[in-house]
């Protein structure tokens, strides 16, 4: 059984839309948040640890 192109356009426009959670941009907001946060931590970290690190093996340890 086949179908013409405007059998298959009209079962697509009648489709019923994808369903998901009403608060679904809140969710994805919130990862993202929590996406950012974790890479602007890590930025953090890979800039300043190697500053701070040969700062005290420098200075002589307290006896």
């Amino acid at each position: 059984m086949t179908t013409s192109p405007q059998e298959s356009s009209r079962a697509r426009e009648t489709a019923p839309p994808a369903q998901g959670p009403p608060q679904r941009w809140l969710i994805l907001g919130v990862i993202s948040l929590a996406q950012l946060t974790v890479v602007l931590d890590n930025t953090v970290l890979w800039l300043v640890a190697p500053a701070r690190r040969s700062r005290t093996l420098s200075r002589p340890a307290p006896l």
